[in-house]
């Protein structure tokens, strides 16, 4: 029933809509500065990022393409699953947060939603091999495929 109600737009307060986009945005930044940050630390360079308008949506996204160079496959698989890994330790938080608030408070409703939020955008989108986000490149990394897709369709 939280999941339902938290992605159903309809008859909902503006209030409400508005911490919906708040914790989408602040997720999304985070989810992108990990790719960021793992592309770094195995010492490549992260040369954009940020932040574009898709349906009126903030879709963000970082340009981790240095990772192709990357000898060993661990480390593109790394790059490629740190935006996960960072959505895991959120959900983890959001939910430790959700359950020492007091119900009813504005924290315990925001912890709530973004841990529905991050709960469902990993499960669902994020490590989902089958859209071609962060699951599939994973997965076409860990199995040395760059053109899995297009190899798969022929």
């Amino acid at each position: 029933k939280g999941t339902y109600e938290l992605y159903a737009f309809l008859g909902k307060p503006l209030v409400d809509v508005v911490q919906f986009f708040f914790i989408l945005s602040i997720i999304g930044g985070i989810h992108e500065l990990g790719h960021a940050y793992a592309t770094k630390i195995y010492g490549g360079e992260v040369h954009d990022i940020g932040v574009a308008l898709l349906y009126f949506t903030p879709a963000f996204y970082c340009d981790t393409t240095d990772a192709i160079l990357f000898p060993d496959k661990w480390s593109r698989f790394w790059v490629t699953t740190a935006g996960i890994y960072i959505e895991g330790f959120i959900c983890s938080a959001a939910t430790a947060l959700w359950v020492a608030s007091y119900p009813d408070s504005l924290l315990h409703g925001l912890a709530f939603k973004t841990m529905l939020f991050t709960g469902v955008s990993t499960i669902f989108f994020n490590i989902n091999p089958l859209i071609k986000i962060d699951g599939y490149y994973a997965l076409s990394s860990g199995l040395e495929l760059p053109e899995l897709r297009a190899d798969s369709m022929r």
